[in-house]
């Protein structure tokens, strides 16, 4: 018997739509490649063994919807290997933006990590792309689970959020603000993209 999906999970997959897909994508940059093994191996003992929830898929049983383990899960479905015919930038943000608009197979667990590769004088460089279901978790929650990957380093440690230097928590009004301002400034962000297309 599978495990019942949380609501507010529930409410990311069944508001999931071919031109509105909810997906969490996330893009780290490396100056040594990382290789493809090492990084399956990472994400099976510090991800999947830890969140079972990466190994099943969600399936409706009467009015009920559940997490159903995969019987056919095998991490390299799930971590691979993607060469760019540039190191650029650039290339990297158009193969990251094609990704934006291809859903998952819903019949499998809904989440991938790849690594981007190029073929330049930069090829030595790598960066990991990873895309998962919002239904898998909210942005938070993914995000942390994300940097469980990575090991520690003395003094890279960020600073915590959503606290001032003090450590008081900022004014109501002052989130109000900064939630609106923020709000605005990717509505021109968008609109703008928009219009240039």
């Amino acid at each position: 018997m599978g495990t019942l999906i949380a609501p507010e999970d529930l409410t990311w997959l069944l508001m999931d739509e071919p031109h509105n897909l909810m997906h969490i994508n996330g893009l780290m940059g490396f100056d040594s490649l990382p290789d493809v093994e090492a990084v399956a191996d990472l994400v099976m003992e510090r991800m999947v063994r830890k969140y079972r929830v990466l190994s099943q898929v969600a399936v409706q049983q009467g009015g009920d919807w559940t997490w159903e383990d995969y019987a056919d899960f095998t991490i390299d479905r799930h971590v691979r290997s993607v060469q760019l015919a540039d190191d650029g930038d650039e290339a990297v943000r158009a193969y990251v933006s094609e990704q934006f608009a291809i859903p998952f197979d819903r019949s499998r667990p809904l989440w991938e990590v790849q690594i981007l590769t190029g073929t330049g004088a930069d090829s030595a460089r790598g960066h990991i792309y990873c895309r998962f279901h919002h239904g898998l978790g909210d942005g938070i929650r993914l995000v942390q689970m994300l940097l469980g990957l990575c090991d520690p380093v003395e003094g890279a440690t960020p600073a915590a959020v959503g606290r001032n230097a003090t450590g008081a928590q900022p004014h109501p009004l002052e989130r109000v603000r900064h939630v609106v301002e923020q709000s605005v400034s990717d509505t021109l962000d968008y609109a703008g993209h928009a219009a240039a297309s």
